[in-house]
C-alpha cells in the first residue's frame, strides 16, 4: 500500500485525485469558481474567478510560479519548518511540510522538523489509523478505508524513506511508535546527520507548508 506516484503536491497532470475532482465538477451545472491564495503577510497574493476547471488551472500555474524552487542536486540533510501557525497546528498539517520537501531529498536523508503541533494529531480518524499495527493497517488501508487513511499511508511512507527528527510538543512515545525521533538536542541531530552522510551541505526550508521544490538534474522531477 502506497500513494499513487502522481498523487504528489503540485502535480495536476495524471493525478487521480485531481481527475476525480474534475469529473465531479463537470457533472455539476452552472458552477462559478473563485480561487485565491495568500501571501506570507496574510494578504491576497492571487485571485481569479470563472469556469471552475479553467480558473483552477490558471490559479495552479500562478501558485507554481511563486512557490516553486528549482534545485539541481538533492540533499541528505534538511532543517525544516512548516512555516509556523497555522501550518504546524497539528501533525495532520505538519506532515505536509515533509511531503512537499520530498523532491529535494535523497532516499535516506535526515530531516529535522520544527513544528509545534499544539492540537496534537489533529484528527480522530488519523489517530485511530496510526494506533493500528503498521503492517496490518497498510494491508487493509484501501479495503477498510476511513477518513485520513491516505495521510497515515503518507506518513508511514515518509518515515520509511527518511530519518525524521521532530522538535515539537507531541507525545514522545507516539512519535517513536511511528518511526519519528523526538529531538531535544537539534544541534546534536544535525551534527550526527552530517557525519552519517559525509556531507557539509544542509538545506534549510522555513516554509515547508507552501514551498514546492522541483528537482531538475536528469529531468526526472
Amino acid at each position: 500500500m502506497t500513494l499513487h506516484p502522481q498523487c504528489r503536491p503540485g502535480v495536476v497532470d495524471g493525478n487521480p485525485v485531481h481527475e476525480d475532482m474534475c469529473e465531479a465538477v463537470e457533472a455539476l451545472p452552472r458552477v462559478f469558481c473563485l480561487n485565491f491564495f495568500a501571501s506570507d503577510a496574510g494578504g491576497v497574493a492571487f485571485i481569479n474567478a470563472g469556469d471552475p476547471l479553467k480558473s483552477h488551472t490558471e490559479a495552479c500555474e500562478a501558485y507554481q510560479k511563486i512557490h516553486s524552487v528549482q534545485i539541481e542536486n538533492r540533499y541528505d540533510v534538511m532543517i525544516l519548518s512548516a512555516g509556523g501557525f497555522p501550518y504546524d497546528i497539528n501533525l495532520l498539517q505538519s506532515h505536509k511540510a515533509v511531503r512537499h520537501s520530498e523532491p529535494a531529498l535523497n532516499d535516506g536523508a535526515s530531516v529535522l522538523l520544527f513544528v509545534e503541533c499544539e492540537e496534537g494529531i489533529g484528527s480522530p480518524s488519523l489517530e485511530a489509523a496510526l494506533a493500528l499495527d503498521k503492517k496490518k493497517f497498510l494491508k487493509n488501508a484501501y479495503k477498510d478505508y476511513d477518513l485520513n487513511n491516505q495521510t497515515a499511508v503518507s506518513l508511514h511512507e515518509l518515515t520509511e524513506r527518511f530519518e525524521i527528527g521532530m522538535v515539537s510538543g507531541m507525545n514522545v512515545d507516539q512519535l517513536l511508535s511511528w518511526g519519528i525521533k523526538p529531538c531535544v538536542n537539534p544541534e546534536a541531530f544535525i551534527a550526527d546527520a552530517l557525519e552519517k552522510h559525509g556531507t557539509d551541505r544542509i538545506a534549510v526550508n522555513l516554509h515547508g507548508g507552501g514551498v514546492l521544490p522541483r528537482y531538475q538534474s536528469g529531468g526526472d522531477r
